[in-house]
């Protein structure tokens, strides 16, 4: 049914005439309509009643103030085609339009599209008559600011717990029990704590195990703010509690839990890490100095250290760091620091001279930067020390240098033998340039010539970390071989491993050369090629051995070249030298492939015969040996006649050394000469103290000129024509303590071999020299001295300064004095020889040829020399008087002589048959025993003085024949 307002109503609804019956006064129905739209204009709400099709048939005017629609304009459509009813939490819900309902969230759209929310209420009508659903009265209030509040702050939550859930917190709050009420945050179970779980649990039950939290959470409920620290397993907190309160009392906590963990460790790494900084800052090497405007604000120990101060304190106590700079450098490095600060271009890298503490100079690099020091900019000044580095590098930069000038060849290579440098001394040795053997093996060098294990010893020792040195053939670009001095080290690192191989190496061809010439000379004699003394004992000591191992004796044959002196005094050492050399061909062709043939020096040549069965099995090579010098030697057209002179010793029957051995058959060698020459004798002990005494005569002539054992006797020529003594030859005698007197034919060979015979020649001609002017100044002097010269005397051209410089010291007139000579130095015909012996002819010295006849020369060879006398040898004057032959040949000289204009002498006159038949055939001189013996000089004084000259004379001393 209908009211009067035309609203449609339950039938079961009372009617407002049944609700105000009685004494209500009443009211016409346009009063009523009136009234209720007043009072929907008046309330907040606006009304809306649909049809039974839930279509809307009536808006109150209020929805055009809240929607800016006109009520006609929603007429005919239903709610739910203009919003949507939602639950609570949001979501979209149905209506049951047939139930009333109340304060249902609506949400629909303004006519400017802006959302707006409403509470709709809702009530069913219908028909009081027939009870049949007619439609929906209901309300709609207006909640938009509400629900944009309560949206702002339900989007302020979740912002609020989004951003709690995204920091390292965790906000809570406990009761008074200290039980959780909130819990929200991020990572809450690191707590120990799970929001759906923990809501409702006490707080002094879920931290039991932690003590200090406990107490710190009774604390902040006793109305205490409490700061408080937790660590739970790897993790760290920091807890803050603050108490809530009302009028009366605590009436919980609220907490905040931050998780420092990060922070915590950042804290602890910067903590080591300052640590760090600062142990490596104290411990550093570097000098470390901060200073502002030069004031020293922090250093390190090593910056102390570097000036010489014992700590960082006392350079911290220095007013300026401009000490500590050398005087020569102080003003760069002040404006260097006032650039800095001041902001001006300045070296950020530069060196100045240091001064120590002690006043040493010391070289230091630094580098600048301005830094911030507690809060203030400052200079920091990194320094090192160089001097030791520049002396390094001074060092290296010469050894470089050397290296590089050196004049030994240098190589480095790697580990594998790789070849990485090699020095300007290798090019030129080598011919190789780097870049020819850059990373190539140095066997590139490799001649063919060292044995392979020279290199296997090499590698060997050198990978072994040692030192090899050796010596290898190597071959040059060119092909050219050469020897080198090698070398070669390894380059190690301080803890040992090899790193590189160094070749020093020396090219010692021209060494080597040499070497093999010493060799040569060492071991071979020079003039015939055979081995020399030292190799010749050698193999005599090698054949002795082998001779106790097979029970074999060994032969030594020791050979000397009669008269070889001779020929080489008077023929020159040249030819001599070929004679030595085509005699060691000579013996050599007569032995054995294992016979040894060596020259011992001079004219004595030695021969090694091994394997001997017996001693006399030696005697065919001897007597091989004296066969081959039966041919002359050819020289220059000269036919030479030598012959050998052998002594032969057996091993071990005559000595069981080798000098031993050497010396007997040496003693059996001038048994042979004195045999006659031309032959071999074996040694016998008879022999050997014969060489005794000849070693003892030695030993005594070498002092016998300064302990003065030497005497002149003076033998006189008779003129026999006239029968005066009218010269007189001084004959040298040698009388020694141990010896006794000793023969002239004994001790004038021996002093020509040891070379002794030049000083004593030298005594003979300056004492003959000075007695004939003691003789001239008592009147008694003959008109010449005659005094003997050995060749050995007319080697060089000494001679002849001697003969002057004795003239003048003695005063001793030239024509006073007569030289004699051997026919063998006239043979040599030596242009030496010859230009001595005319300088003394033209300072009116005579000449004489003494032993004349003995030689080998004929007498046209006195043509060619400024001789003046010609002495016939005694061996021919002694059977004049009963050898036809003898005879005919004094007489054939003495005609010779005169018909060259020579005067000629006759020696060794002992009878007075000699002496008539020497005046007969007009010999101008005799000397002799038939007159008198060679006499001391006091005798001879007498001689001169009781001497009565007669043509007829008898000899004086006729009874020494």
């Amino acid at each position: 049914m209908r009211n009067d307002d035309g609203l449609k109503r339950d039938a079961r609804e009372p009617s407002a005439e049944a609700a105000f019956s009685g004494d209500r006064p009443t009211m016409a129905p346009g009063d009523a309509l009136r009234r209720l739209d007043d009072i929907t204009r008046l309330v907040s709400d606006w009304v809306w009643e649909t049809d039974d099709t839930l279509k809307l048939t009536y808006l109150s005017f209020r929805i055009f103030e809240v929607l800016g629609f006109h009520s006609l304009e929603l007429m005919g459509r239903r709610l739910s085609d203009l919003g949507t009813f939602m639950a609570e939490d949001g979501t979209p819900i149905g209506i049951n339009w047939q139930t009333p309902f109340r304060d249902v969230a609506f949400e629909m759209a303004d006519r400017d599209g802006n959302r707006k929310y409403f509470l709709v209420s809702g009530l069913p009508v219908y028909s009081t008559e027939t009870g049949v659903f007619t439609g929906v009265r209901g309300t709609a209030r207006d909640i938009t600011p509400r629900r944009r509040a309560e949206m702002a702050l339900r989007d302020s939550e979740q912002r609020l717990l989004a951003v709690i859930g995204n920091l390292p917190v965790v906000l809570f709050s406990l009761d008074a029990a200290g039980v959780f009420t909130l819990c929200e945050g991020k990572e809450p179970e690191a707590l120990g704590l799970k929001s759906e779980q923990v809501i409702g649990k006490s707080a002094f039950d879920i931290y039991a195990g932690y003590p200090g939290l406990v107490a710190d959470i009774r604390r902040a409920l006793a109305g205490e703010a409490v700061v408080s620290p937790l660590q739970i397993d790897d993790r760290s907190f920091e807890c803050a509690f603050s108490p809530v309160r009302n009028d009366t009392a605590v009436t919980g906590v609220i907490g905040v839990a931050i998780n420092i963990t990060r922070r915590a460790r950042a804290q602890k790494e910067l903590h080591e890490s300052e640590e760090r900084f600062r142990n490596l800052i104290e411990g550093s090497l570097l000098g470390i100095v901060i200073h502002r405007a030069g004031k020293p604000i922090f250093a390190n120990q090593a910056y102390a250290t570097i000036f010489g101060y014992d700590t960082p304190e006392e350079i911290l106590r220095l007013p300026l760091l401009d000490p500590l700079c050398h005087l020569d450098d102080r003003q760069r490095f002040v404006r260097y620091r006032l650039d800095q600060m001041q902001g001006r271009p300045s070296p950020a890298r530069y060196e100045f001279q240091g001064c120590r503490r002690d006043g040493t100079r010391i070289l230091v690099e630094a580098q600048v930067r301005v830094v911030t020091w507690k809060g203030k900019p400052a200079v920091q000044s990194t320094i090192i020390d160089v001097t030791e580095h520049r002396r390094t590098v001074e060092n290296l930069r010469k050894l470089s240098q050397a290296v590089e000038q050196s004049p030994a060849s240098v190589i480095i290579t790697d580990t594998t033998g790789a070849i990485e440098y090699v020095n300007p001394k290798f090019v030129e040795v080598s011919g190789y340039a780097l870049e020819d053997v850059s990373g190539k093996n140095p066997r590139i060098l490799k001649s063919g010539k060292t044995p392979e294990d020279v290199y296997d010893a090499l590698w060997q020792t050198i990978t072994a970390g040692q030192e090899w040195r050796g010596e290898m053939m190597n071959r040059k670009k060119n092909g050219d071989l050469y020897w080198e001095s090698v070398s070669i080290s390894p380059i190690k690192t301080q803890n040992g491993a090899i790193t590189h191989f160094l070749a020093v190496k020396e090219d010692i061809s021209l060494r080597k050369e040499y070497e093999k010439r010493l060799i040569q000379q060492a071991n071979f004699d020079e003039v015939t090629g055979l081995p020399n003394r030292v190799l010749a004992l050698d193999r005599l000591e090698q054949a002795l051995a082998r001779g106790l191992r097979q029970n074999h004796k060994v032969g030594l044959l020791f050979i000397d070249l009669d008269r070889f002196k001779y020929v080489n005094d008077t023929l020159g050492h040249h030819t001599g030298d070929h004679i030595l050399k085509e005699a060691g061909a000579r013996i050599r062709h007569c032995l054995r492939a294992a016979d040894t043939v060596a020259r011992l020096g001079g004219d004595e040549f030695t021969v090694i015969v091994p394997d001997l069965q017996v001693g006399i099995d030696v005697e065919p090579v001897a007597q091989k040996i004296l066969e081959s010098f039966g041919q002359p030697f050819h020289l220059g057209g000269r036919e030479i006649f030598l012959t050998p002179s052998i002594g032969i010793t057996i091993w071990p029957d005559d000595g069981g050394f080798p000098d031993e051995l050497m010396r007997n058959a040496d003693t059996a060698m001038y048994r042979a000469k004195e045999m006659g020459r031309n032959n071999f004798r074996f040694f016998t002990p008879e022999l050997n103290e014969r060489a005794l005494a000849r070693a003892r005569m030695e030993h005594q002539i070498r002092h016998a000129l300064e302990r003065n054992e030497f005497d002149l006797h003076y033998q006189p020529l008779i003129d026999l024509a006239t029968g005066r003594i009218v010269r007189a030859e001084a004959l040298l005698r040698w009388c020694n303590p141990e010896l006794g007197q000793v023969s002239p034919d004994e001790f004038i060979p021996l002093a020509e071999e040891i070379g002794l015979i030049t000083p004593i020649g030298e005594w003979v001609l300056r004492t003959a020299c000075r007695q004939a002017m003691v003789w001239r100044r008592e009147g008694l002097c003959p008109e010449r001295i005659s005094v003997n010269v050995s060749s050995r005397q007319f080697r060089g051209l000494s001679l002849f300064d001697t003969v002057v410089g004795i003239l003048e010291e003695t005063g001793m007139p030239p024509t006073g004095l007569e030289l004699e000579i051997t026919e063998n130095l006239l043979m040599a015909d030596i242009p030496e020889v010859v230009d001595s012996l005319r300088r003394l002819d033209d300072l009116g010295i005579s000449l004489s040829v003494d032993d004349f006849g003995t030689g080998y020369s004929s007498l046209s060879y006195l043509r060619r020399f400024p001789v003046s006398v010609l002495k016939i040898d005694k061996s021919f004057v002694k059977d004049v008087a009963t050898d036809s032959d003898n005879a005919t040949l004094v007489e054939a000289i003495i005609t010779m002589g005169r018909s060259l204009k020579l005067e000629v002498v006759a020696e060794g006159v002992e009878t007075g048959a000699q002496m008539g038949f020497l005046r007969q055939r007009g010999c101008d001189y005799a000397q002799g025993y038939y007159y008198s013996r060679p006499a001391p000089t006091a005798d001879f004084r007498r001689l001169m003085q009781d001497w009565r000259p007669s043509p007829l004379v008898d000899g004086l001393a006729e009874s020494d024949t």
